[in-house]
């Protein structure tokens, strides 16, 4: 997996022959090492010098595997909330600083997002990644929480008028403004 991930990662030859170089050197030191001379915390100093490099390389194309995954799926959840956001203009439920708090943290996410993709392109294969994937999409996650509480939220029931037939009826023929009520 290291050789494959060194040619999806974008890396040219002579990079490949340097980290390569590199691990021989270790192994070489490895073997030369006599056990009674060399500490573990050496052997762990050389190792973890020899990892690094091989381990930004592997991360780099595990990066690349799931980017374009990760990038669909968050502009997606921004098109859901856009169009969730939409659907509350109408709600009365809703108050409209609620709307502008949701809208806000909508925006917000895809300026990040957007910011983030944009600063991805101008970066070489080579390069540290400008986001992790998990990252991206946590990000444009961030609003559904808040989201989520305002589609739970119900509307508020209308209230029925009720009607009071033959109470408090006002006789017009007096003119002295009194009520009369119908009795059986």
């Amino acid at each position: 997996y290291p050789l494959c991930a060194l040619a999806v990662s974008g890396e040219r030859p002579e990079q490949i022959e340097e980290a390569m170089r590199e691990v021989q050197e270790a192994e070489d030191w490895l073997w030369e090492a006599e056990p009674e001379e060399e500490s573990a915390k050496l052997f762990e100093d050389k190792l973890r010098a020899t990892r690094k490099k091989a381990d930004d390389i592997i991360d780099r194309a595990h990066e690349l595997d799931l980017r374009a995954e990760a990038i669909k799926t968050a502009l997606n959840n921004i098109e859901v909330g856009k169009a969730a956001a939409l659907e509350f203009k109408n709600r009365t439920a809703i108050t409209d600083e609620e709307r502008t708090k949701l809208t806000n943290q909508i925006e917000s996410a895809e300026k990040w997002i957007l910011e983030k993709i944009e600063l991805q392109e101008k970066l070489s294969l080579k390069e540290k990644p400008a986001f992790k994937s998990a990252e991206l999409v946590k990000r444009s996650e961030s609003f559904k929480k808040f989201l989520t509480q305002l589609l739970r939220r119900r509307e508020p029931k209308k209230k029925k008028k009720k009607k009071k037939m033959g109470f408090n009826e006002t006789d017009s023929e007096q003119g002295d403004n009194s009520t009369v009520t119908k009795s059986d």
